[in-house]
């Protein structure tokens, strides 16, 4: 649901002329959010009050000043955006309190998991949902690969011009 309104409240910056998802990596972190906040309360786009909102170590402040230059949002799209944005709040709320109820009923165990939190990439949230999927009894499985096999993944070299790459596929296994 959240991708989905990411989506739509991309689209009404799009079809506003904003171009701001082109020059932040994230168009919803807080610089970006904080300026489309001002120009939606704002009928006229002030450079002071929208330099205001960026980060102090934003390197592009002039392209992000072009990339709201020329925009135009319409009424229609103003109540889109300010309507997509609190819904994403919305969800924002009930996804906290989904993983804060799952990390209470997971506290006993974390004892017997959370060793797998030492590997690169895998959160206490992450060890949860793997442990959650799968056990903490591995016996069930003969071998690392017959783990990957019941996980869906497949494990794979690929080697060109004398340079190695690890990769994980995701293949599908009727089990």
């Amino acid at each position: 649901m959240r991708s989905s309104e990411r989506n739509r409240y991309q689209n009404c910056m799009t079809v506003s002329n904003i171009g701001i998802g082109s020059v932040f990596s994230d168009p919803f972190g807080k610089s970006a959010q904080a300026i489309m906040k001002e120009v939606l309360e704002s009928d006229i786009i002030e450079d002071e009050k929208i330099l205001k909102c960026i980060h102090g170590s934003c390197k592009n402040k002039d392209k992000i000043l072009d990339s709201i230059k020329h925009c135009n949002i319409e009424t229609d799209q103003r109540f889109k955006m300010n309507e997509s944005m609190t819904h994403m709040e919305e969800l924002q709320v009930h996804i906290n309190n989904c993983e804060i109820e799952i990390m209470k009923r997971a506290a006993p165990m974390f004892d017997r998991f959370m060793h797998i939190t030492q590997l690169p990439g895998i959160s206490t949230l992450s060890a949860i949902l793997i442990i959650s999927e799968i056990g903490v009894d591995m016996k069930q499985f003969e071998s690392d690969k017959q783990l990957a096999c019941w996980a869906g993944l497949a494990p794979a070299n690929n080697e060109s011009a004398n340079k190695k790459n690890q990769f994980v596929f995701l293949k599908q296994v009727n089990i």
